[in-house]
């Protein structure tokens, strides 16, 4: 039996949908392969998945940094000081899990470093799964090229994500659609529910959504939702001033987009790989509104089954939303487009495809 390594770094985000996508990939090879899974963190939603999906499992905590500074190049330098120090121990407890028939799945950076160490100091092979669109003008691009030469194989979320990787051992594999609910149907209630999630962070662009909430005219039927955790939480609710549900996580989104939410926002201020949340609102026929960039923009047809709006635009966020509400013809044929389309991210050819790389 072929043994995956899975090697995730969960402490960085709060279950974000690049933990969902390592968890439909662990619950595929489950089937047929022995997993063993090796994080960074712990008390993490992450950990409390796998050990009920997976109890039999053997997991294994490497050493790692569990604080951040708000300072992007200050953890850089931390991580580099941090990495060095505890890296040859972190490889030993890895290698212990290594039989003839391993190899290695890794979908973070982090976890890339000691993929490529593991294939250079014993031969062990890894499949990169590619969840960020690189700035390749970056002085680490060439660190992080030089490691996915030696991956067997890279997987891109996106076609944003596949450009970035120059490299010839790549596919483009978009994020499945695991919904069975179908289309939620046409719009007949009076009362709109507008929603954005993720991680409470800057990137991902809130306050722009907030912003524009505080913008929709009082006199209609919307409600304002955020769902998520992370460290901006305080700010932003403040920022809000009560025109915004802070929901915190949900333990299922897919329920949420199904029965109550209208609209989905993604508001972020860079290229994202591919947000698992248009998959799911697709899945069930809503309307976005996203921003003009990486991932996201390539799945949304301005007008057709979304609107793409500039970075930082709160107002354009604002006139979308208030032109939905107030047309339900317009909103009813966007949300039937957007279904129409979720067959783009075929959950059969996700998994035939993951099977075929990794069971040979």
């Amino acid at each position: 039996m072929r043994r995956i390594i899975i090697i995730e770094n969960s402490g960085k985000v709060n279950f974000g949908g690049g933990q969902k996508i390592t968890l439909q990939v662990a619950e595929i090879l489950s089937k047929t392969c022995e997993l063993v899974f090796v994080d960074f963190a712990k008390g993490t939603r992450f950990e409390q998945m796998i050990n009920e999906k997976f109890p039999d499992s053997s997991k294994v905590l490497l050493k790692g940094r569990s604080f951040f500074f708000p300072f992007k190049y200050l953890n850089w330098l931390l991580d580099l000081v941090v990495l060095t120090c505890l890296f040859p121990g972190n490889l030993r407890k890895i290698k212990y899990y290594v039989t003839k028939k391993t190899l290695i799945y890794v979908t973070t950076k982090k976890g890339l470093l000691y993929a490529y160490m593991m294939k250079v100091m014993y031969c062990v092979p890894f499949i990169y799964h590619a969840h960020l669109v690189e700035n390749t003008k970056s002085i680490f691009y060439f660190l992080y090229r030089s490691c996915l030469k030696k991956a067997e194989m890279s997987l891109c979320v996106s076609k944003a994500v596949y450009d970035t990787i120059k490299l010839p051992n790549k596919i483009l594999l978009y994020n499945p659609n695991i919904n069975d609910k179908g289309f939620k149907g046409r719009k007949n209630k009076d009362k709109f529910v507008v929603a954005a999630m993720g991680s409470l962070i800057k990137i991902k662009g809130f306050e722009y959504y907030i912003k524009a909430a505080d913008k929709v005219s009082e006199k209609l039927p919307v409600e304002f939702r955020l769902y998520g955790e992370g460290p901006l939480h305080d700010t932003l609710e403040t920022l809000s001033n009560g025109k915004v549900k802070f929901m915190g996580f949900s333990e299922n989104i897919m329920n949420e987009l199904y029965e109550s939410i209208d609209i989905v926002v993604v508001p972020t201020i860079i290229p994202e790989a591919l947000p698992l949340v248009l998959v799911e609102a697709k899945s069930v026929g809503l309307p976005a509104i996203v921003t003009n960039l990486g991932g996201q923009a390539e799945i949304i047809r301005n007008g057709i089954d979304g609107f793409l709006v500039p970075v930082g635009d709160s107002l354009s966020i604002k006139q979308y939303i208030e032109m939905m509400v107030k047309d339900r013809v317009l909103y009813n044929k966007l949300a039937e487009e957007s279904y129409q389309s979720v067959s783009l991210f075929d959950y059969d050819l996700f998994k035939s495809t993951i099977l075929k790389i990794f069971i040979v």
